[in-house]
């Protein structure tokens, strides 16, 4: 009797032994590993009617990056160097900005081109054949255009920046943006504007305001600002106050 108890128990130690890996440390392979995750922020998000102190206080909670890893773009491969210009990328790949300097025959200041869930229509001073693009912003601080007609990829031609993961914050020139899984907030303290931008459209903080949107989708300028760009030749006024696109 002895004899067979202890037959039993050495088979289920060797049954034990060989579901665990066996002896020699083969481990058994674990099923359904999951993918790795974009990385988030768990931090909540500045409230639709923020204002424009409390999105600034929002976006410089976020941890500073060295933007010294977001002067280069690349497409296919190959890299291309933006002297002081910026690029970037949100983690999901929906958000794609870059600046522009003085000397650039782009818009000045920062443009982004952002995968809109509604983007606004081609307005009726668009001709038809012409390639519009509602994804298009440009925020040169004392206004925010959203939508363009562009016939070729503009400042992105050679690819788009380093991805800024979600939770950071880069600060250049006078910018201020912070990346969360909300999107991205930007805020200009020189102009005394600011911008929250995701795939549901559009928020302006600060003096922007709703104007005349010319060329473009929908604007909005601070007081005696001209939102026109190198697109349009149309000097806008503020009329309306702002509000979310969609």
């Amino acid at each position: 009797m002895n004899m067979r108890m202890s037959a039993i128990g050495i088979g289920a130690l060797c049954l034990l032994l060989t579901s665990c890996g066996g002896l020699h440390g083969h481990p058994v392979p674990a099923a359904d590993t999951p993918a790795a995750a974009i990385p988030t922020s768990k931090a909540a998000a500045v409230s639709p009617g923020a204002t424009l102190p409390e999105m600034t206080a929002w976006v410089q909670a976020g941890q500073s990056v060295d933007r010294k890893g977001f002067h280069t773009v690349t497409r296919d491969g190959a890299t291309t160097d933006l002297g002081d210009d910026v690029a970037f990328t949100s983690p999901s790949q929906k958000i794609k900005c870059m600046t522009s300097s003085k000397m650039s025959p782009y818009a000045e200041g920062l443009s982004c081109l952002v995968q809109l869930v509604d983007p606004p229509a081609r307005p009726a001073t668009v001709g038809a054949d012409s390639n519009w693009v509602g994804g298009w912003l440009d925020y040169p601080g004392d206004a925010l255009n959203v939508g363009a007609q562009h016939g070729d990829p503009g400042q992105f031609v050679n690819g788009y920046g380093a991805v800024l993961d979600y939770g950071s914050r880069l600060t250049f020139g006078d910018y201020d943006c912070r990346m969360d899984s909300n999107g991205l907030t930007c805020v200009d303290k020189s102009a005394g504007s600011g911008a929250r931008i995701n795939d549901s459209g559009v928020q302006p903080v600060g003096c922007l305001q709703r104007t005349d949107p010319g060329t473009h989708g929908v604007a909005y300028a601070c007081a005696g600002a001209d939102s026109s760009s190198p697109d349009t030749d149309t000097s806008t006024t503020t009329t309306a106050r702002p509000t979310p696109t969609r």
